[in-house]
């Protein structure tokens, strides 16, 4: 039909008066609209043109609104055959139904691609927008430093004469003094004037080249102020000259030159880290740790192509770009559940197992929390990669991990505080759809509380995640999970409810009860799980007991989007640490590339790593190789749920002191 429309257009909504005359359209029919309890689904004429979904009652009648597609998102669920699919935008919601499954996909595909293209035209329209922007800051930019140019060049000779100043006063000062232990004296003196020209001539030399001021002087300041310190050292207690010694061997450490390499290696990985000095840090009792990593780069991928080509294989057999990672791995995102892990501090010090049960049901809802701010995928673990993080400093517990199969892509984890023990098995399946990928989680997770020797085992609720290929991802959890204390024969009931479209509940609702041995109901249980979940004792009388909150979700600042919606504990958790073993998800080159924003060469190291396993895989299969063996797990019978699991065997930690990791594999060498 060829229609020629006279558009009004208010806010999100446009309004339009058409006639039968000159306009073409990629796609019309009748769908029945969604019109309310009452009236249900009523019939409606509906046209697709370039940036609207218009209807009318009747293919001759004038339209009665029209939905904007600029930033409008789709949804469906192909397993549902009632033929209803959802269109919307921050101003509308329309839920239509099709006559059958093919009608609806038309439908969808052809909705769906439209979307697609207006929201790549307008990227492309704030791209070039930046891109224009850019250009002109730079040019103003080059015109303040030509200006300033000639200004920094004469204060940097200003500079350098009053460093010279400055040390001569503090040679002064030297000689000046008297201590106890005059050699010892002597030599700290000597050593630190030898360090502080070495500084300035630094400094000089840097004059030479294009930098700016700050970099010129800080170097020769920082050697002076260390020159100060140990003066008075030396004078305050010159009796211990050992530990003057010692304090002298970290300064020459801090001051020595180091290769190019190395020095820019280590800038590169250390620049979003604390400020703090290397000395300080080492004498420290707790490490200071980053806040944040670097931003991401905006870079745009076509993930449609990609699916297209590799339609019905599993998500985790297709060769992705890291483009839509993010810079962990899937053994971190497990180690990330511990986040709020003094809900277990605080329900080993109770000594009502019933209410011990409700804060470890809290515990299991806030594992999901940051799911709701995060979507994008972790890298998948390689065969025989590991990762440890030991938080006893300042959170109480540590903790090792290890990929332990392949087929199924299986994960075991070890975590131990002084007040308690979890150990899980991961492994997950997935399906995809037209719109939606829907995971399956496999495998339980054991929680002991040695105090009262209380043994609780919990499996997981399956996911989806939709809006894959077009409008805003998110992720939903649904379905039911029971909690059991094998000790006393406790359990409690947790019910994840799942989104749906018309239904006048908050989404992300969790609802459950905590039951005695007799079966009975004594505390009550609800909230959302990303939010915060509360527990009401319903066993007291009067039944209005006040609700005691359990769990509250901390969400990252604003600006996270920018790095990839970490919160600060994510941010830390591929910090790089001294003394990890070779196989430490921290090592992983490709994952370390993308962190530092140079994703290109990320991508091919990735596909270089996955390559490499497939072949040694199948080496193994031709040549029947033995079975593959976990280093730091090993799989035997659950006697508490009589089921096959992975257990830590101990020694990752005794390894670690002694500094021997010989029995690790080199899964991240290149040299074969």
């Amino acid at each position: 039909m060829e229609i020629q429309a006279i558009v009004l257009e208010v806010g999100h909504i446009v309004f339009i008066a058409c006639i039968m005359t000159e306009l073409k359209s990629n796609m019309e029919g009748y769908l029945h609209k969604w019109a309310g309890y009452t009236k249900r689904y009523r019939r409606k004429y509906f046209i697709l043109s370039e940036g609207s979904l218009s209807y009318c009652k009747r293919r001759s009648r004038l339209f009665q609104v029209s939905l904007k597609l600029e930033g409008a998102r789709i949804d469906f669920d192909p397993n549902n055959f009632d033929n209803t699919f959802v269109v919307a935008n921050e101003k509308i919601k329309l839920v239509l139904k099709a006559k059958n499954q093919t009608n609806r996909q038309q439908w969808v595909d052809s909705i769906g691609l439209k979307i697609k293209h207006l929201n790549s035209d307008k990227l492309e329209e704030s791209a070039t927008e930046k891109m224009i922007s850019n250009l002109k800051n730079k040019g103003l930019m080059r015109h303040d430093a030509i200006n300033s140019e000639k200004e920094l060049l004469s204060q940097e000779q200003q500079d350098i004469e009053e460093i010279e100043q400055r040390q001569q006063n503090t040679e002064r000062e030297a000689n000046a003094l008297t201590p106890e232990s005059p050699n010892a004296f002597e030599e700290t003196s000597s050593e630190s004037s030898d360090h502080f020209y070495d500084a300035n001539e630094d400094a000089k030399f840097e004059v030479k080249t294009p930098c700016s001021k700050e970099s010129i002087s800080r170097s020769a300041l920082q050697a002076q102020d260390r020159c100060k310190k140990l003066v008075e050292m030396e004078v305050n207690s010159s009796s211990s000259n050992k530990e003057s010694e010692d304090e002298l061997k970290v300064t020459d450490q801090l001051i020595e030159p180091t290769e190019q390499a190395q020095v820019v290696s280590i800038k590169s990985r250390r620049m979003f880290q604390s400020d703090v000095c290397p000395a300080a840090t080492s004498l420290a009792k707790k490490p200071q740790r980053r806040s944040r990593i670097p931003d991401k780069p905006d870079l745009s991928l076509n993930l449609w192509k990609i699916i297209k080509q590799n339609w019905r294989k599993s998500l985790f057999s297709i060769k992705l770009p890291v483009n839509i990672n993010e810079p962990l791995s899937m053994l971190q995102r497990l180690t990330e559940e511990y986040q709020y892990s003094d809900i277990l501090d605080t329900a080993a010090g109770k000594s009502d197992s019933c209410e011990q049960l409700a804060y470890v049901a809290a515990f299991v809802v806030s594992c999901y929390g940051t799911t709701s701010f995060r979507t994008t995928k972790p890298f998948n673990p390689l065969l025989g990669e590991t990762y440890e993080w030991d938080r006893t400093d300042d959170l109480g517990w540590r903790c090792v991990s290890e990929q332990v199969c392949r087929r199924p892509r299986t994960s075991a984890q070890y975590c131990e505080s002084k007040n308690w023990v979890c150990h899980q098995e991961f492994s997950v399946d997935d399906t995809s759809s037209y719109t939606s990928i829907k995971f399956e989680p496999k495998g339980d997770t054991h929680l002991k509380f040695p105090a009262t020797g209380n043994h609780y085992v919990w499996g997981r609720v399956k996911a989806t995640a939709h809006n894959i290929f077009y409008g805003k991802l998110w992720i939903d959890h649904y379905g039911k999970l029971e909690i059991m204390n094998h000790k006393t024969g406790e359990k409690c009931l947790l019910k994840f409810e799942q989104h749906k479209y018309r239904s006048q509940l908050e989404g992300k609702q969790v609802t459950g009860r905590v039951f005695n041995t007799k079966d009975e109901a004594v505390w009550s249980l609800n909230g959302t799980w990303d939010k915060k979940f509360e527990a009401e004792n319903v066993a007291k009388e009067p039944f209005n007991q006040k609700k005691h909150v359990l769990w509250s979700a901390k969400f990252p600042p604003k600006e996270a989007e920018k790095y990839y919606n970490f919160s600060e504990f994510a941010c830390q958790m591929n910090e790089i640490e001294d003394g990890v073993a070779p196989t430490d998800s921290r090592n992983r080159p490709d994952q370390r590339l993308m962190e530092e924003t140079h994703w290109d060469e990320a991508t091919m190291k990735k596909f270089w790593l996955e390559d490499r396993q497939r072949k040694i895989r199948k080496q193994r299969e031709v040549e029947s190789w033995p079975e593959y063996e976990p280093v730091w797990f090993k799989k035997k019978m659950d006697p508490v749920t009589n089921s096959l699991m992975y257990f830590y065997k101990g020694g990752y930690w005794e390894c670690k002191g002694n500094k021997d990791w010989t029995i690790c594999p080199k899964i991240f060498h290149f040299g074969s």
